[in-house]
């Protein structure tokens, strides 16, 4: 009864509802928000190996593992690839596993069940979404792998 007196409808901007594959990046090997990179370049040195720095403190965030691309959607589309094997949304525990960072799939099991079982919010939905933004859809690495930068596909 509430909702149907005080919503009218929801807006999603850039919602990331099926998850994204961006955040795998951070999650392997690190990455600074491309917003961040140049406050942190102008407050010091910028080491090369800051981003391997705050690796775990980019693991250490559970929202991080909630923003993961979501399995059901996602499917068999590949996500990463190695110099070993490749990924997709259906092999996290097996990913998490091999960059040596098994609490991961520990952390993604955790709150991947808040996603299950969303319903509709039986509202009209409006979703606002960028184009023209060259977004990556796989991330390869080589043989430095988790400890690597990947080349973006």
């Amino acid at each position: 009864q509430w909702k149907n007196t005080y919503i009218y409808a929801f807006v999603s901007i850039a919602g990331a509802w099926a998850g994204g594959n961006k955040i795998l990046q951070s999650q392997i090997s690190g990455q600074l928000p491309s917003s961040l990179t140049p406050v942190v370049q102008q407050v010091c040195d910028f080491p090369s190996n800051l981003v391997l720095q705050l690796r775990s403190t980019l693991r250490s965030t559970e929202s991080m593992s909630w923003l993961l691309p979501k399995p059901s959607v996602w499917g068999n589309t590949i996500l990463v690839t190695t110099p070993k094997r490749s990924y997709t949304a259906n092999d996290y525990q097996a990913l998490f596993q091999d960059m040596g960072f098994p609490q991961g799939f520990k952390m993604y099991t955790g709150i991947s069940v808040i996603n299950a079982g969303f319903t509709a919010p039986n509202v009209p939905v409006y979703c606002f979404y960028g184009t023209d933004v060259q977004t990556a859809e796989s991330f390869v690495y080589d043989q430095g792998f988790p400890d690597s930068q990947p080349t973006r596909i």
